[in-house]
């Protein structure tokens, strides 16, 4: 039984960090159009990522509640049994990525506060992936051992942990590279400053930045 413990080390990271208060060089940059939508788009990926894993939990726990009780004894019980217990943690921080992604101002965070959350949650996901594939060796090597001892509890739990790493390594690689497409995007922007110069009689208008 203690399989049913594997996933929370990794659920535990899927909740989005917390927001940092802008300092004082970023707040002009928080009040930026291009980095307001940036942190929007942030919080709509990590919305919909959520709404998936808790999605992808409350499948889980009804099929495998009912899978385990109607299931003859074997193999096919034991994998409904720890696709409801593997998702008794998924479910809960689901919710609470949910929620904490919908609480956040999109104007809360400046230009470099809104890139290091945005690389945190990278990290995040990055290391989740790695734990994503332990869970989908684990659970190959138990399938095995028990397949070849005859033991349906192991083949159940195997495929079942085979099954919900393979889904978490998919949701992880999805949201680290989409978070990767759109911080790329942000920080290749063009970056314009107007500014006022007066040259002998003239007044000019200019504009300086990357472009």
């Amino acid at each position: 039984m203690t399989v049913s413990l594997w996933p929370l080390a990794t659920t535990l990271l899927l909740a989005p960090a917390p927001a940092e208060p802008a300092t004082a060089a970023d707040e002009p940059a928080a009040r930026d159009a291009p980095t307001r939508a940036f942190n929007r788009d942030r919080r709509r990926i990590q919305l919909a990522g959520m709404l998936s894993l808790s999605g992808w939990a409350v499948a889980n726990l009804a099929g495998g509640t009912v899978g385990f009780f109607t299931a003859d004894e074997g193999a096919d019980k034991y994998f409904h049994q720890m696709n409801a217990l593997w998702n008794l943690v998924n479910l809960p921080l689901g919710i609470i990525g949910m929620v904490s992604a919908a609480r956040e101002d999109p104007g809360a965070l400046g230009s470099r506060a809104a890139i290091r959350a945005s690389r945190k949650q990278q990290r995040v996901y990055l290391i989740n992936a790695a734990l994503d594939l332990v869970y989908l060796t684990g659970g190959g090597l138990t399938w095995t051992l028990g397949a070849q001892r005859e033991l349906p509890r192991a083949i159940g739990y195997g495929r079942s942990v085979v099954l919900q790493g393979a889904f978490l390594l998919a949701f992880d690689a999805v949201l680290l590279a989409v978070h990767e497409r759109r911080l790329a995007r942000y920080e290749s922007r063009p970056r314009v400053a107007p500014g006022v110069a007066l040259t002998g009689d003239a007044l000019t208008l200019q504009l300086r930045g990357a472009f």
